[in-house]
């Protein structure tokens, strides 16, 4: 779909450039300007700029129609959705909410705040969705000990999913602020 609507734009634009050269008001050289102009405007994501979406899953279903989302985390300004793709990688897509409907950040969708390795077979990532006050904890464990409770420092649980001996999870951080921890079967670690 992303890609039918920029070929629709450039042939249309291209149509509209041959006649416009045609009936000689257009020079060669300006032509070839804009025909340049054009093959790059191609290359960029021109439809990230209009392109609203009504939910994480319509954003989905366009950008990533072969990557299922196996859970949407909800911020106050975003959102996190956690994907497989069709070979079983895990990714994280960050979206900006925008008076109602969500758009995709432009360049970086996120950025790490803080990294802390803990145990040497774990980290936990503190990501902060640019151009909000959104923040997301990103927890990856390594382990062969069932079970592993995690919680914030404010008594909320982090749902854990177990692929073998890789535990992560994901939640949204209310009110981040620097000194905030989180508990790992009793252990703190500060986030």
């Amino acid at each position: 779909m992303r890609y039918t609507i920029r070929l629709i734009i450039l042939i249309t634009t291209f149509v509209i450039m041959l006649i416009l050269r045609k009936t000689n008001r257009l020079t060669k050289e300006k032509f070839i300007i804009y025909l340049s102009l054009l093959l790059t405007m191609t290359a960029l994501p021109i439809d990230d700029l209009f392109l609203r979406f009504s939910s994480p899953e319509s954003y989905m279903n366009y950008y990533y129609f072969y990557t299922k989302p196996k859970e949407i985390v909800y911020g106050k300004d975003s959102c996190m959705i956690r994907a497989i793709d069709d070979v079983g990688r895990l990714t994280n897509i960050y979206l900006r909410k925008e008076e109602g409907s969500y758009k995709m950040n432009y360049g970086l969708q996120s950025e790490t705040i803080k990294t802390t390795n803990f145990y040497m077979n774990g980290k936990v990532d503190t990501e902060r969705v640019t151009g909000t006050n959104d923040y997301y904890l990103v927890v990856y464990l390594f382990s062969n000990n069932d079970p592993i409770k995690i919680h914030l420092d404010d008594g909320n649980e982090l749902k854990l999913e177990n692929r073998g001996t890789l535990y992560y999870g994901q939640m949204y951080i209310k009110d981040y602020s620097e000194g905030r921890y989180i508990y790992i079967n009793g252990s703190k670690v500060l986030i």
